[in-house]
C-alpha cells in the first residue's frame, strides 16, 4: 500500500511538471503567433492574442494602425522570436521575458532587440499577452 501511495504521488508530481512544460510551450506558441500575425498584417489575430484587459484599454482601430505602421517599417522583413523565457508562473498568470528579431528587414530599421519582461494571462484556454506595449 505504501508503495502505491508513493507511486501515485510521484505520478502526480510528474503530471504537474508536464502541465507546466506544456504551458511554457503554449506561452511561447502564443508569443510566436502574435509575431506571425504582425508579419501577415493580421491585426485582428494579433489583437485577439492580447488579454481582455489589454483589449479593453486600446481601441481595435488604434491597434490596426500600429500593425500597419509596423508592417510598413518592416518592408519585406519578418519578425521572429529572438528569446523567450518563462520567469515565473502562478496558475493562469505568468511573467515572461522575450525579444523579437527582424529577419530580412531594411538595414536602417532599428527594433529593440534586448529582451523585455511582460505578463501573460491564460484566458479561455489560450495564453495571451497582457501588455499592450509588447
Amino acid at each position: 500500500m505504501r508503495y502505491t501511495v508513493l507511486l501515485v504521488a510521484a505520478l502526480l508530481m510528474f503530471a504537474g511538471a508536464c502541465d507546466k512544460d506544456n504551458d511554457k510551450d503554449d506561452m511561447r506558441d502564443s508569443y510566436k503567433a502574435s509575431l506571425e500575425a504582425v508579419n501577415k498584417n493580421d491585426s485582428g489575430k494579433s489583437y485577439d492574442l492580447l488579454s481582455k484587459a489589454c483589449r479593453d484599454s486600446i481601441k481595435k482601430e488604434d491597434w490596426e494602425q500600429g500593425i500597419k505602421r509596423a508592417n510598413a517599417a518592416l518592408g519585406k522583413g519578418k519578425l521572429e522570436v529572438g528569446t523567450f523565457e518563462v520567469l515565473s508562473q502562478r496558475g493562469n498568470e505568468a511573467s515572461v521575458r522575450g525579444s523579437a528579431k527582424a529577419k530580412d528587414a531594411p538595414p536602417d530599421l532599428t527594433i529593440p532587440t534586448a529582451p523585455r519582461d511582460f505578463r501573460m494571462l491564460k484566458e479561455g484556454g489560450t495564453w495571451r499577452i497582457d501588455d499592450c506595449a509588447a
